[in-house]
């Protein structure tokens, strides 16, 4: 049984692999979402030497490739988070869909005992994760995500976990996700996901263009 962070990191390295990337270029592209990384890092994270299991690096590592926590965490080779857990339970877990085996200390589970803040935010509208980042980059822009979106409006930084921060975060959460509402009853649902799909795609081509270029 290996630890959650070998396991991502394995699938890290194949998925880097699969685009053909080399470290030095996922770690430039880190970079375009705001973390510090080095090469040194990359190949940490790869190899399982350094910890992946906080919202903050697997944030990162999802925009990065495009994908949900689902999609990184496919498989379903078993872990060890206080019990012993498999990579289809976690799934279940953040997605709120999971009951606890056990409610005894050392049940753990990744990021905490709340499903992920962007499952929390599409099930206040009612919507898939894929469908709320479509139409996060439909209001707010290319290059828009939804946790880094309510941190901007919010005025806070991503590393501040006080009570004010907290607070003005579930302020800016109400406040885009009425914006995203509004929008779509005004544009149309129709409409405004072909919007915010364009734009994704855009994104994802500009990605890719980067890597290339480098």
């Amino acid at each position: 049984m290996e630890s959650i962070d070998v396991v991502i990191g394995r699938r890290v390295a194949d998925l880097r692999g699969e685009r053909g990337w080399t470290q030095s270029q996922m770690r430039d592209l880190a970079q375009r979402f705001g973390v510090d990384w080095s090469q040194s890092t990359v190949s940490e994270i790869e190899s399982g030497k350094r910890r992946t299991d906080r919202i903050e690096v697997l944030a990162v590592l999802c925009s990065m490739f495009g994908i949900g926590l689902d999609q990184l965490l496919a498989g379903d080779d078993q872990v060890m988070l206080g019990r012993a857990w498999t990579l289809s339970e976690l799934r279940e877990a953040l997605r709120g869909e999971l009951e606890p085996a056990s409610e005894k200390p050392g049940t753990a589970r990744l990021g905490g005992d709340n499903p992920v803040e962007v499952r929390r935010m599409a099930d206040k509208l009612g919507v898939t994760v894929d469908e709320l980042r479509v139409l996060v980059m439909a209001k707010y822009g290319k290059g828009s995500f939804p946790i880094a979106q309510r941190d901007e409006l919010a005025g806070v930084v991503q590393a501040d976990t006080s009570r004010s921060a907290q607070a003005k975060r579930g302020h800016a959460t109400r406040r885009m996700l009425k914006e995203i509402a509004e929008m779509v009853e005004r544009d149309g649902a129709e409409a405004t996901m072909q919007r915010g799909n364009e734009l994704v795609e855009q994104w994802n081509q500009e990605a890719k263009a980067y890597l290339d270029n480098l």
